[in-house]
């Protein structure tokens, strides 16, 4: 069984400049300090019609339920795909994400959408974290899930400093 969860967040600039800061590595380092990760590497690929953004975060699992750690080590590898198709005429963009917790069973995978909206911009981001362990997959799943949300909301924050410079 998988864990749903569904983010939006309004960003203060239209959708082009939000996607700009999305594919910006100084935004992914800020993101990456914000969120208290080890290391980050991002690339950004053009890939037909198709912008590709493809982030591998490093995360201390300090803070982790003692049931789960001995299972998962001191640190994960956290691998983030967003596919994003091309922007129509409005900047709307659409897109899928997928994660995955490299060597674990985990996995986040969902569409998301960036439109214009509220303040200047909506960031939508929906879709099923999954854990394939048995017996406890269900118990990691709602592990992770607020983690994802959370990590979500620091972008979030993030986006807001980086687009009110």
């Amino acid at each position: 069984m998988a864990k749903h969860i569904e983010h939006s967040w309004t960003l203060p600039a239209d959708p082009a400049a939000v996607f700009a800061m999305l594919t910006d590595e100084s935004f992914q380092r800020a993101a990456r300090d914000a969120a208290a990760a080890v290391t980050v590497s991002a690339t950004v690929a053009e890939e037909g019609p198709d912008t590709v953004l493809h982030t591998v975060r490093t995360m201390s699992t300090e803070g982790v339920p003692s049931a789960f750690k001995s299972m998962i080590g001191d640190r994960l590898e956290i691998v983030i795909e967003q596919r994003w198709g091309a922007a129509a005429s409005d900047g709307t963009r659409t897109g899928t994400m997928h994660l995955e917790v490299r060597g674990k069973p985990v996995t986040f995978d969902g569409p998301c959408s960036l439109t214009p909206g509220g303040e200047g911009s909506q960031l939508t981001v929906a879709g099923d974290v999954r854990c394939t362990l048995p017996l406890v997959g269900g118990r990691v799943e709602s592990v992770v899930a607020p983690a994802l949300l959370q990590g979500f909301k620091v972008e979030e924050q993030q986006g807001r400093v980086y687009l009110g410079r």
